[in-house]
């Protein structure tokens, strides 16, 4: 089943740039047991109501990436559905 896969995530948030945003999109990705390798974030725009915020995640379970994604967007925490893209290695 495609919910038991295992690999590694680009994951795109488009976020407030507001103070602990980024803290509970992480503390929801760490209670579903997805570990980050990475962050990027846009630098600050006066004019934007959400900037893009780029996360490499650690092998993950598909299942638990959608269920914390969906919960993520269901708090408010982030201005749109998040994006997820598989990213395996290809042998």
């Amino acid at each position: 089943k495609i919910d038991d896969i295992s690999t590694r995530f680009y994951i795109r948030f488009m976020a407030p740039d507001k103070v602990g945003v980024l803290s509970k999109i992480t503390g929801i990705l760490s209670k579903h047991k997805i570990g980050i390798n990475s962050v990027t974030q846009k630098a600050h725009d006066h004019w934007a109501s959400a900037l893009p915020v780029i996360m490499l995640t650690d092998t993950a379970q598909e299942k638990m990436v959608k269920i914390a994604l969906d919960k993520i967007h269901k708090q408010g925490i982030v201005k749109s559905k998040p994006v997820a893209i598989r990213m395996e290695e290809l042998k």
